[in-house]
């Protein structure tokens, strides 16, 4: 179970909602007692830090993935599916479109594909 002693600032958790569901965020300060957390939530197609945080107990925190002071940031976002880019724009992993899993893409084609796009016209005009 969370408590002070294993939850430090800038860690981010993963905290069980009172409508059962889980909320993701970083923890911005503590007490003995419970954590300050700033959620993120998806404002239109990506997900953002929330303008306010909230006090949270520590028996409410589900997972926690140290940030190392904020250095493992992008590392401790991607645990949790999430690719960090911003505080203003984390994308969720399973929302982006994976050219891994298209059965159509070839990676060998994809260098190739760029070039075949160069033109004659392109290349007089400096392009």
């Amino acid at each position: 179970m969370a408590n002070f002693e294993t939850i430090y600032v800038t860690d981010i958790v993963e905290v069980l909602m009172a409508d059962e569901t889980y909320s993701y965020g970083e923890v911005v300060s503590k007490d003995d007692r419970r954590v300050e957390v700033n959620f993120i939530a998806k404002k239109e197609e990506v997900f953002a830090y929330e303008d306010q945080s909230f006090f949270i107990e520590y028996e409410a925190i589900n997972y926690a993935i140290g940030t190392k002071n904020g250095t493992k940031m992008i590392a401790a976002w991607k645990e949790f599916g999430f690719d960090f880019r911003s505080e203003d724009e984390l994308l969720a992993l399973d929302d982006n479109e994976s050219t891994d899993e298209d059965e159509d893409w070839d990676p060998s084609m994809e260098h190739e594909e760029e070039t075949d796009e160069v033109t004659d016209s392109d290349e007089d005009e400096g392009f």
